[in-house]
């Protein structure tokens, strides 16, 4: 005889269960997401996922692309040509191209070498070519300011190289190094009338032998360019602090951790670290330092991330902010087929978003992301 009232809880329970598991992990195509923290995805950012499949024995290479917001995961089929430091709208690209009267991007690049960067700020899109793959030591930035292209180039001593793309209200400014990184160059683009002016920065009036650079660790405020570089052994960590108008350099030494990005909020900087916790041998710590615009340091904050989660900092431009939030990506210690997407809340003091990546297909892993904003619809790097 059929227990019917037991049949009915079984079938609850199952219910139950299906809808527990639907709502905490969601598979799309090679990828499965879990959500461990929503409490609010804001409804303005989404976070674009590339991944790739190094190339095998017979060359051959694939790539997919996710995006991530409010709605949840889902692949898109938009393309990107991957650049030496930024992801490629492949057709922002093409326009480029055929405005400039060349068949398509491969032409493009034939012309004015490999892609470099890429940046979409609510002024317009920046693009970056090194010259140098070409034969030519020339880094050509391309602006696209309401639908007109202007066209920059920088004739740049052998071996010096772009490092990032920053800008301040009508100026944009490119970020290199020379080629035995004893030397910051700076130059300073007015997007009016495309007026060059260049800065040769020692690295020795910072009292450094040489210094590495890279890519969304620099940024320009009021005339004031600041630097985090990567120093010879790898680990420690300066601020630099260069007055483009009176020719002043300051260096802050940060002893508890490895600065990565700094921000500007606007009343003051914001520069993250990755750090320790105790008895960790991994950078599984992520903490705020607030510094003036001297580089007084005012107080400092961590983010509060589960110990337990078996994770490590060790991308270099991981973090974004962008309304006093703080997000990005963070590896997996014991998995490189497993990767988190945090969203933290400084005004709240806590983690609304918080999510693992699977890669299904071990061969696929994450090869880079991109956070970006909404307004008036078009969307915007948040940096």
């Amino acid at each position: 005889m059929i227990n019917y009232k037991f049949v009915k809880l079984l079938f609850v329970f199952f219910m139950i269960f299906c809808l527990v598991g639907c709502t905490a992990k969601k598979e799309t195509d090679n990828i499965t997401t879990e959500v461990l923290i929503n409490k609010g995805f804001p409804k303005d950012i989404n976070v674009t996922l590339f991944y790739k499949q190094y190339k095998d024995l017979i060359g051959i290479q694939r790539s997919e692309t996710y995006n991530l917001n409010n709605k949840g995961l889902s692949k898109t089929e938009m393309q990107y040509i991957q650049g030496c430091y930024s992801i490629f709208p492949q057709k922002s690209l093409t326009a480029i191209s055929n405005n400039l009267g060349y068949k398509d991007e491969d032409a493009l690049i034939q012309a004015f070498g490999q892609p470099f960067i890429y940046k979409k700020y609510e002024l317009g899109e920046i693009f970056l070519f090194e010259g140098v793959v070409v034969g030519k030591d020339t880094f050509t930035v391309f602006l696209n300011i309401d639908g007109k292209i202007k066209t920059v180039k920088i004739n740049h001593p052998s071996g010096n190289a772009a490092i990032g793309i920053c800008h301040e209200k009508n100026d944009v400014y490119v970020v290199s190094s020379s080629e035995d990184q004893t030397e910051i160059v700076l130059y300073k683009i007015d997007i009016n009338n495309c007026n060059l002016k260049m800065y040769n920065i020692p690295v020795s009036n910072f009292g450094l032998n040489r210094v590495l650079l890279y890519t969304d660790s620099n940024l320009v405020h009021n005339n004031i360019l600041y630097v985090i570089p990567k120093t010879m052994d790898g680990y420690t960590s300066y601020i630099l602090m260069y007055n483009l108008k009176d020719n002043i350099c300051k260096k802050i030494h940060n002893k508890n951790g490895v600065s990565s990005n700094i921000f500007d909020m606007g009343d003051k900087l914001l520069v993250l670290n990755r750090g320790y916790t105790k008895g960790s041998s991994s950078m599984d710590s992520l903490y705020i330092d607030y510094y003036d615009y001297d580089l007084g340091f005012l107080c400092s904050e961590g983010i509060p991330f589960e110990k337990n989660m078996q994770m490590e900092f060790i991308m270099r431009n991981f973090c974004y902010y962008y309304d006093n939030k703080i997000m990005g990506t963070i590896n997996s210690i014991d998995d490189n087929r497993k990767n988190y997407v945090f969203i933290y809340d400084m005004n709240k003091k806590q983690l609304i978003y918080f999510s693992k990546l699977i890669q299904n297909d071990e061969k696929l892993l994450l090869n880079d992301d991109l956070f970006t904003y909404k307004k008036n619809n078009d969307s915007y790097h948040i940096f």
